[in-house]
């Protein structure tokens, strides 16, 4: 596993990969565990592990991840 920082409304917040598409977002209010699924069309969602939405948090994350080393080798499951 491997942790990295990203900052996110003026804080640093570590991020832990889990695997290829699930990673912990450790915040002041806890951790909030996130899933990435590629949909059809090749557009990456994100979205808090156990849910079926995206929200604007976890779209805002994901990109963040996605733009940070955590995402070198990114390969996305549907």
């Amino acid at each position: 596993m491997y942790i990295y920082n990203i900052e996110y409304n003026h804080e640093v917040l570590p991020v832990e990969k889990m695997s290829e598409d699930h990673f912990a977002v450790y915040g002041h209010d806890g951790v909030l565990f996130l899933v990435c699924k590629e949909d059809n069309e090749g557009a990456s969602h994100w979205f808090e592990e156990g849910k079926d939405n995206e929200t604007q948090l976890t779209s805002e994350l994901g990109v963040l991840i996605e733009h940070s080393d955590l995402c070198d080798s990114f390969d996305h499951e549907a």
